[in-house]
């Protein structure tokens, strides 16, 4: 039996006995709210181990009921998971932005609701089992030493790359066993960036159009949140080495290989228009090749909607010159 307790907001008498049966039916301890009002008041008398709330109800809503909650410095670590009937960007992007940890639609699928209570839990116990060959430190700030633990999840194991905005790392997921290794994209930590519009629009677009995108020949989104004002972005890793490296270490290649690697780069590509998808920075640097010579396309910080206006000022370039097409380069605007 779990044995922690769940407060469960929502104005639709259904959800509130489906919350109840999938929950209780797992051992958690349940108490119900129909208005984000009865949830202030019940966290009054009570504790949750974590806090579920309908986006749209009647009076105060989830996300506001959400912002009041992190606005007390005692709910600061309190997870909370919002829940919407309509998958909408702008509702996945305000529900981050007023403090939420995890999203879901409905209609509520129990292993969906199950396993992402577990995961926030997780998220929030440090005292996380350790599995063979590897050492858990526990740290309430990482500081991205090797085996020092991010979001209570993620051991950190090397650096893999470093940008003016960004670092990769190559860490191991803790919720298998044994261990999964994974890449996590964690962007600049200055509190100007993190807090800037733009920028959390460019963080949650790359998130939410890298989501949607389910093809062997695209690298795999597995998380994406943010931890004490850090955002980041976790995705399969890659055993192999990008087209840049292996061009500068063996030179040109091939016809065969070319056509081999155009081929199914090309798959990808088809992929992301059947999903009104722009990479727009598409080069030897973002293309993968894995040890079993498998060509995975990675890197959708500029991507965009077909028919989506560009975050991005006209006299503003976006992309990689060096690989740009002329006809972008003579146009910004196209980028």
């Amino acid at each position: 039996m779990s044995g922690e307790t769940i407060i469960c907001a929502d104005d639709d008498q259904v959800c509130r006995m489906i919350f109840q049966s999938y929950l209780s039916e797992d051992g958690y301890e349940i108490r119900l709210c129909a208005s984000g009002e009865e949830v202030l008041e019940a966290m009054q008398v009570t504790d949750p181990d974590v806090l579920i709330l309908d986006l749209h109800m009647e009076g105060l809503s989830g996300l506001e009921t959400c912002n009041k909650v992190r606005s007390d410095p005692k709910y600061t670590d309190l997870p909370i998971l919002i829940v919407s009937a309509a998958d909408q960007k702008e509702d996945l992007k305000k529900s981050f932005l007023f403090g939420a940890d995890e999203y879901i639609v409905k209609p509520i699928k129990k292993g969906e609701l199950l396993g992402k209570i577990e995961l926030l839990l997780s998220k929030k116990n440090s005292s996380i089992p350790q599995s063979k060959g590897l050492t858990k430190l526990v740290a309430k700030d990482c500081d991205f030493t090797p085996n020092s633990i991010f979001n209570g999840r993620y051991q950190i194991d090397k650096l893999l790359q470093s940008t003016s905005s960004n670092r990769m790392y190559r860490a191991y997921d803790m919720e298998f066993t044994p261990y999964k290794p994974v890449a996590i994209k964690i962007y600049d930590f200055s509190s100007v960036k993190s807090t800037d519009p733009k920028f959390l629009k460019r963080f949650l677009r790359e998130g939410y159009q890298h989501s949607k995108l389910d093809h062997t020949n695209i690298v795999d989104l597995y998380d994406i949140g943010q931890y004490h004002g850090i955002y980041f972005i976790v995705m399969e890793y890659v055993q192999g080495n990008s087209l840049e490296y292996i061009i500068d270490k063996s030179g040109p290649m091939s016809q065969d290989t070319l056509l081999l690697i155009a081929y199914e780069l090309n798959k990808a590509i088809m992929h992301l228009d059947e999903n009104d998808i722009i990479h727009r920075d598409i080069k030897p640097a973002n293309i993968m090749v894995n040890l079993e010579g498998d060509v995975k396309l990675l890197d959708f910080g500029l991507a965009r909607k077909d028919d989506e206006q560009t975050l991005s000022s006209t006299d503003q370039f976006q992309g990689t010159p060096q690989v740009v097409s002329p006809e972008m380069i003579d146009d910004p605007a196209n980028l």
